[in-house]
């Protein structure tokens, strides 16, 4: 076989690399194929990570050998050999002005390849150093680097994509303070896994994962109270929860703690879905309790407020004299994390269990019921949208009002 055939076939032939870059890949495909080797393609992608997350970029080459040096001997084999040897890479390559070469270059496979092809002097040349991107990455990472000394060093601000993330926490309610725990725990421990784009679903994930949520409750009796000042929403809580069951086909029963009303806001809400509504004394619920035979019997209560200690008091012993088993705070939604957590604080008396947040639909300032749930632990139960539009919890989407 002539040398010449030999060079066409090692031009065609070629070899697929695969890193975390191209700088990587350079050295070995240099050594492998030569200097003048030629890029064909290149592909970028992501690899490896569990169930979707934690990926690492991925670059993959196609390359092949370049021109080879090309040995010329005349036929009668006493003259000496003459070597052309091959151009540099940085010069460009010498085309011969002939008329087989001309129609050679016409050829659709050479123009493929022409047009696919990529020199390194090519990736050399976009290799040229660029501003860093680890100056856009996670505060995580500029902090694992060993500062300098302050007076040799300007201390480096802080990405912006952080802050915000943290502004926005703070607007949809969440306390300054958790929200920034949240965001600088999500960078130093889970962001180095990721890709920098995603720095914005962790910290959705991280504040879904820390929200507390009931799980549903077993078969069996239920006894559920809802509890909270005045214009929670209390009464239209315990209306959407009774009606949802007893659509369901379940046996309940209503109670409301000495209303002012008599009943009446509850049992027009009731209208229509079979359930009844009883109105009694403190004194008498105990009683009622024992005496009843629905599947789950739900009780309005009274206003109780942070000024009004003695029905703060009178209230949380009589529920837990009656032996009710699910006691939920009415947070509404829109209220500051401040507020949200002293009024917990003021009734903790009645040792509320659970948190139904109320007027959901209302505002996008939400964030302070999650913020109570996270700090006192108490599982949020039931999200409640409108009057008449309730649902059990669902923490990835409360996480995602406040993140969105």
């Amino acid at each position: 076989m002539s040398d010449v055939l030999v060079a066409d076939q090692a031009k065609t032939e070629t070899k697929t690399y695969r890193g975390a870059s191209i700088e990587e890949l350079l050295p070995r495909i240099r050594a492998e194929l030569g200097p003048e080797a030629v890029i064909v393609t290149r592909r970028e992608g992501l690899i490896g990570g569990v169930a979707g997350f934690f990926q690492k970029k991925c670059v993959e080459v196609d390359a092949r050998p370049g021109a080879p040096r090309i040995d010329v001997y005349d036929d009668g084999g006493d003259r000496p050999e003459t070597v052309i040897e091959p151009p540099a890479v940085s010069e460009p390559h010498i085309v011969r002005n002939d008329a087989a070469t001309r129609e050679g270059l016409e050829t659709p496979a050479v123009k493929r390849l022409v047009g696919e092809a990529k020199p390194f002097a090519d990736l050399l040349e976009e290799m040229t150093p660029q501003p860093s991107q680890a100056a856009k990455g996670y505060a995580a990472a500029e902090s694992a680097v060993e500062s300098e000394p302050e007076s040799e060093v300007d201390p480096t601000p802080e990405p912006r994509r952080i802050a915000s993330l943290r502004e926005g926490m703070v607007a949809a309610g969440l306390g300054a303070d958790l929200a920034a725990d949240v965001v600088e725990a999500v960078v130093a421990n889970v962001a180095p896994f990721a890709t920098p784009s995603r720095l914005r679903t962790l910290v959705r994930n991280e504040l879904a994962l820390r929200l507390p949520v009931a799980p549903a409750p077993g078969p069996g009796r239920r006894h559920l109270a809802v509890v909270g000042p005045a214009g929670t929403g209390k009464t239209a809580a315990v209306a959407r929860v009774a009606a949802a069951h007893a659509a369901a086909g379940q046996n309940v029963a209503c109670l409301t703690l000495e209303p002012a009303d008599g009943g009446a806001a509850l049992r027009a809400m009731l209208a229509g879905s079979g359930v009844g509504v009883e109105a009694i004394s403190y004194e008498d619920l105990a009683v009622a309790l024992l005496g009843a035979s629905a599947q789950l019997v739900l009780i309005d209560t009274p206003a109780a407020a942070p000024s009004s200690g003695v029905t703060v008091e009178s209230l949380g012993a009589t529920l837990g004299a009656a032996g009710v088993d699910e006691i939920h705070l009415a947070v509404r939604a829109g209220t500051a994390s401040p507020a949200a957590v002293e009024m917990h604080e003021s009734l903790k008396g009645l040792a509320p269990n659970r948190i139904l947040v109320s007027a959901a639909a209302d505002t996008s300032y939400i964030g302070a019921a999650v913020d109570v749930a996270i700090r006192t632990s108490l599982p949020v139960h039931y999200v409640a949208e409108t009057v008449v539009e309730l649902a059990p919890a669902d923490p990835r989407d409360l996480a995602s009002r406040i993140v969105p």
